[in-house]
């Protein structure tokens, strides 16, 4: 993720300077709302005319993808909209996961995460993340540098993917 400049209003609220704008800001899911950029924000990152007209507050937003995660049946169904979700809007994603903790929990993590890995080639959606193979030992460094990932730090490793055509 590239750092922005971040700076403190006389109030003390940090304040980030975000060069994104229009659709360049919709499809950065660290920083899109999806509906929920109010009026002002739409006319200061240029979103007038992509969004539905009357903004919607994120709660909202949260109550219907959460209604609608809940209607798949088929957990790896539910992970997959969950990711989908992630790759669209990281703060809604957030906010239905921290309001859903408990149940979403087994569905975006353990055990549910393990069956992805074993359906990898059949759900991939978009590349998230650094794949760090075997055919890499030796070139680690290299790798990351490369692609602009240095100072990251690892979350999940796992040998269990297969490759299923």
């Amino acid at each position: 993720m590239r750092d922005y400049p971040r700076s403190r209003d006389d109030d003390g609220t940090w304040r980030v300077e975000m060069p994104l704008r229009g659709r360049q800001l919709l499809a950065c899911s660290l920083y899109n709302k999806g509906s929920a950029f109010d009026d002002l924000e739409r006319e200061a990152f240029g979103l007038d005319g992509l969004l539905p007209e009357e903004p919607c507050p994120i709660a909202v937003q949260a109550e219907r993808f959460y209604e609608n995660v809940c209607r798949k049946n088929d957990p790896l169904e539910r992970y997959i909209g969950m990711a989908a979700l992630m790759d669209r809007n990281e703060h809604l994603y957030y906010r239905v996961l921290t309001e859903h903790l408990e149940e979403l929990l087994p569905i975006v993590y353990t055990p549910t995460v393990g069956k992805a890995a074993q359906q990898f080639s059949h759900i991939f959606r978009r590349g998230r993340g650094v794949w760090i193979t075997p055919r890499h030992r030796g070139r680690i460094r290299d790798l990351l540098r490369a692609i602009g990932a240095e100072g990251g730090r690892l979350i999940v490793a796992n040998s269990l993917t297969r490759y299923i055509i």
